[in-house]
């Protein structure tokens, strides 16, 4: 029975993902799966983070890639910017121009920055609020971010059925 409910879990998420609009033609969108499956080796947290990215955000990126749903999302990425990491991040600081720490927030800005709160940083589930941000990447590859409610849904609802969805497919 819980088996079932995870299928449909899983059909949930694969009926919004199709509902979604695409500005992506066919052939482009069959382009960039090619191409992702010609990535060589494994790829790497250096792959895809700048250099000073902080060590949380190292080690939840690392986390994503150990999952299977994760690590496709993130050859996604890399294959944004293969020749170079280009996801940095930004620290949200309060009005008082220090680290904000009064709540957990993230956000995608463009061309790979993305900002966070200290809150966020030390978060106990910042590998799933990261994976949050790079579906976001995923969406808007090549476009300016202009988020609306049906985007920031399929970004939550991938966040938050990733396990659920993982845990079937190895189950299979």
């Amino acid at each position: 029975m819980k088996r079932n409910r995870y299928l449909i879990i899983f059909g949930i998420i694969v009926f919004f993902w199709s509902c979604a609009e695409s500005d992506l033609r066919l052939e482009e969108e069959q382009l960039v799966i090619s191409e992702l499956n010609l990535l060589a080796g494994k790829l790497k947290v250096c792959d895809l983070l700048v250099e000073n990215s902080p060590e949380g955000w190292k080690s939840a990126t690392a986390t994503i890639l150990d999952n299977g749903i994760g690590n496709r999302l993130l050859e996604f990425v890399y294959a944004l910017s293969p020749n170079k990491p280009f996801v940095h991040f930004e620290v949200i600081l309060d009005k008082d121009g220090n680290p904000e720490m009064s709540y957990i927030g993230m956000n995608y800005g463009e061309r790979g920055k993305i900002g966070y709160t200290q809150a966020a940083l030390i978060n106990e589930y910042k590998d799933e609020l990261l994976f949050h941000e790079f579906f976001h990447v995923f969406q808007y590859a090549g476009k300016e971010p202009a988020l609306n409610r049906s985007d920031e849904l399929e970004a939550y609802l991938a966040q938050y059925f990733m396990p659920a969805v993982e845990s079937i497919l190895h189950g299979l």
